[in-house]
């Protein structure tokens, strides 16, 4: 059975999302503000969120930097 890739948005925040559903599912890690430095609370919940992550998904490069590569870093052990 082939599945749909899934989109990996780390915040959902004030943006239109709506071009990232044609490509996949879109899975919010996390929504409204975040804590800057609070990465090894992040990086627990993105390990959560994107446990079934593989190779054919994405990730949406969107809000702080820091959590963006937190996702990225995840995605590239997959």
């Amino acid at each position: 059975m082939v599945t749909q890739p899934r989109v990996y948005v780390p915040n959902k925040g004030g943006h239109d999302f709506s071009d990232a559903y044609r490509f996949g599912d879109v899975v919010f890690i996390t929504e409204g503000p975040l804590k800057r430095y609070a990465l090894q609370e992040f990086y627990r919940i993105c390990v959560d969120k994107m446990k079934d992550a593989c190779s054919d998904d994405f990730i949406v490069i969107i809000s702080l930097t820091s959590i963006c590569m937190v996702a990225a870093a995840i995605m590239a052990r997959k």
